[in-house]
């Protein structure tokens, strides 16, 4: 049998400034084929490319990667409910980064 995760959700979390630096985070859900739920942390890097056909050129490029640092043990939980998952996730973000954490209301879930 194919076993298979599906994202169910996609959050965009608000910047959060440390020092003089901008982090920016995506969160998420997935549900896979035994209806349990597992969260993914990506985080916004920004790129400076040169094209190699064009010498003048310079482009900044965001791009959204795969966080494995800033909250290491998030991906190895699995979850009963999409609303345990993120509840998960933004708790560790609150003791991990310090972050002020208000718990969603139901109908914002």
């Amino acid at each position: 049998m194919l076993k298979y995760s599906e994202v169910v959700e996609t959050i965009i979390v608000e910047p959060v400034f440390l020092d003089s630096n901008e982090l920016n985070f995506k969160i998420e859900i997935l549900k896979n084929s035994a209806e349990m739920f597992k969260v993914r942390l990506f985080r916004l890097e920004l790129y400076r490319v040169k094209p190699s056909f064009i010498k003048e050129m310079v482009a900044d490029e965001a791009q959204y990667v795969l966080d494995t640092h800033t909250l290491p043990d998030i991906e190895t939980v699995q979850h009963c409910s999409e609303e345990r998952c993120l509840n998960e996730v933004l708790n560790s973000g609150e003791i991990f980064l310090n972050l002020p954490y208000k718990k969603p209301s139901e109908n914002q879930l």
